[in-house]
């Protein structure tokens, strides 16, 4: 099976990024859950999940958009079955699909850190973008380019 082509986009350094997340989290754009030690060892976290996505998931349990009520549980996912594959995170509404890219097969993922968002949208021109780390989706999810 053929896959679509990805959406990229020019991202900023991850620095940049990191730092545009914490104000995000500051100002209430971003609700966080964070992370208790009983957490992390419950958490499933895939083996191929890259430095990036594994801090993150050691600070916060769950990342959730204030604004339209969308929630990312870093900690619970399960493998997508589909040609696509991946580690779908388990996200509220479910309808939104975002994956921990695979390490191999459709995606050039040399870190593990690359994610795929592939949830439908009517005004997408591509199935499936694509953002260096989830620090990078999240914060474009939240404010667009204006970070």
């Amino acid at each position: 099976m053929t896959l679509p082509p990805f959406a990229t986009f020019d991202e900023a350094p991850i620095l940049d990024v990191e730092r545009a997340l914490e104000r995000l989290i500051a100002d209430g754009t971003l609700a966080v859950e964070v992370a208790s030690i009983d957490d992390l060892a419950q958490a499933r976290i895939p083996q191929h999940a890259g430095p990036q996505f594994r801090a993150l998931a050691r600070r916060f349990r769950s990342i959730r958009l204030a604004e339209v009520d969308v929630a990312f549980h870093l900690h619970e996912g399960s493998i997508a079955d589909d040609a696509l594959g991946g580690w779908r995170l388990r996200a509220e509404p479910p309808e939104i699909d975002v994956r921990l890219a695979p390490m191999n097969g459709s995606v050039a993922n040399s870190t593990g850190d690359v994610i795929v968002d592939a949830t439908w949208s009517p005004r997408a021109t591509h199935e499936v973008a694509q953002h260096s780390t989830f620090v990078h989706f999240i914060v474009r999810a939240a404010v667009g380019d204006r970070a």
